[in-house]
């Protein structure tokens, strides 16, 4: 006679092993390996009434992008573009923000809702040098040709002390053929590649990353400072 109760518990215990551990939210690349908790002061009950996130069918990348937006969003101020925009999260996002002027949409689409439409790489000619306060630059980097000569151009028109703030998939397929404007898919960055191309333009660079392990990152989340020009006095 067959036990019931034991083939339950056997497939039960089954099941357990086959259940995802839970996911690990924007940790900082610093943390030693040990101390990476799962940051419960980041991470929320998914919830369809979050305004940007928790919806079942968004991808742990797009899940990360979102939550770094809302960890974000109050340091902006002033004068902000938001690169390669589509549709704009940070303009929905604005209301929450007084401290922002103005929000400048930006894509190589004119989207419904974009206010400046060109290639990265003709940025600092379409806006005046070292006006801007702040960039957001989110799953951009990725579908750039020469990623390095489009962060020369951000950084063109930041203020000095300008925030970048950057997301980027790790561990993502290959993806954007399929949009009507041919958006293809050209890299993937680690986080010492990140720090390399950086490094020119700021000091302070700060990275998260979302995933199980550091060494295993579904996407990266950045924030950098451009640093003061040459021969310029810093307020204590």
């Amino acid at each position: 006679m067959l036990e019931c109760p034991s083939v339950i518990q056997k497939v039960s215990s089954w099941l357990k092993r086959l259940r995802p551990a839970p996911m690990r939210w924007l940790v900082p690349v610093e943390t030693p390996y040990r101390e990476r908790a799962w940051d419960k002061s980041i991470v929320r009950k998914r919830s369809v009434h979050l305004p940007l996130h928790g919806a079942g069918t968004r991808s742990k990348e797009r899940e990360s992008m979102l939550r770094f937006l809302e960890q974000i969003h109050g340091e902006l101020s002033g004068e902000v573009i938001d690169l390669g925009a589509g549709r704009s999260h940070l303009k929905r996002l604005q209301h929450r923000m007084p401290d922002v002027k103005r929000v400048i949409a930006h894509d190589v689409v004119a989207y419904e809702g974009v206010d400046l439409v060109c290639d990265l790489s003709d940025l600092s000619s379409r806006l005046p040098p070292g006006s801007l306060d702040a960039a957001t630059c989110f799953e951009v980097l990725e579908h750039l040709e020469d990623p390095a000569a489009a962060l020369r151009e951000i950084f063109a028109v930041l203020k000095p002390g300008g925030s970048l703030y950057l997301t980027t998939p790790f561990q993502y397929p290959i993806h954007g053929w399929k949009l009507s404007d041919g958006r293809l898919d050209y890299w993937r960055f680690t986080e010492h590649g990140l720090r390399k191309l950086l490094s020119p333009y700021c000091d302070d660079i700060r990275i998260q990353y979302s995933g199980q392990r550091r060494e295993e990152p579904i996407s990266y989340c950045v924030a950098c400072v451009k640093r003061p020009a040459a021969g310029a006095v810093t307020a204590p």
